[in-house]
């Protein structure tokens, strides 16, 4: 679950990312805001990914946004590269 006070600060008023917070821990609860956009179970191609993560930003960074992602282990990705989906973790998950 995200700290919604905390994400709000890096949000303009179309609730878009307008910031990438440089604390570790402010980056944190965007990641958690972030992957509450994604479906679980669902599959996502990297280009369907990119193309979620540039809806909810104006930053248009969507390869830093994706690996941090991955990083953290919100999401997987196979081996291959082809295909995302949300790791199953119910600590980031919660409803939009």
């Amino acid at each position: 679950m995200f700290d919604q006070k905390k994400v709000n600060n890096f949000l303009d008023k179309n609730g878009l990312l307008k910031l990438y917070p440089t604390k570790r821990n402010k980056q944190v609860q965007i990641l958690k805001y972030l992957i509450t956009f994604f479906e679980p179970k669902k599959i996502y191609t990297e280009s369907e990914v990119n193309k979620c993560l540039n809806n909810l930003s104006i930053l248009k960074d969507s390869c830093l946004l994706r690996r941090e992602l991955i990083d953290i282990g919100y999401l997987e990705r196979s081996k291959d590269g082809k295909v995302y989906f949300l790791r199953d973790n119910d600590d980031h998950v919660e409803g939009k």
